[in-house]
């Protein structure tokens, strides 16, 4: 879960300074996260299904950036890469608390207007904070 982490802090200061990630980043975690599902599919005795139902989540994400493109694709296939990792259920609780943290926060910005609801707000920081909180309730 560290190369997670430090995969999602990289990514959480590219997307904050340039509001983008790049491409090779993202695709790096996928590299870490398909060493990490086939790790625990031959030595944890996971199973190929679970790598695939967790990342419904990202893909579900990804499919919605594409096509109201309110959102940006990397998001969803970090969310993907992610997801695959930890698996649907804690996935789901990731994104739970960044959906929650974004809100929070975005309405403050707004209510103080620092920004506006046209204003684009970088996801992966708010993402990464949803998977340390998710890894500090699963205890690992």
């Amino acid at each position: 879960m560290i190369i997670q982490l430090l995969w999602l802090l990289g990514l959480s200061g590219y997307d904050i300074r340039y509001k983008r990630v790049p491409v090779w980043l993202v695709l790096l975690g996928g590299v870490a996260a398909a060493g990490s599902g086939i790790f625990q599919w031959v030595c944890l005795e996971g199973s190929p299904a679970d790598l695939f139902i967790g990342m419904i989540p990202g893909a579900v994400l990804l499919l919605l950036a594409l096509g109201t493109q309110k959102a940006g694709w990397a998001d969803g296939v970090v969310l993907m890469f992610l997801g695959g990792v930890l698996g649907f259920r804690q996935c789901i609780l990731a994104v739970m608390f960044s959906f929650i943290l974004i809100s929070v926060v975005s309405a403050v910005l707004m209510i103080l207007k620092k920004v506006d609801k046209g204003t684009a707000v970088a996801y992966v920081p708010f993402l990464t904070i949803g998977f340390v909180l998710c890894e500090m309730i699963r205890g690992g």
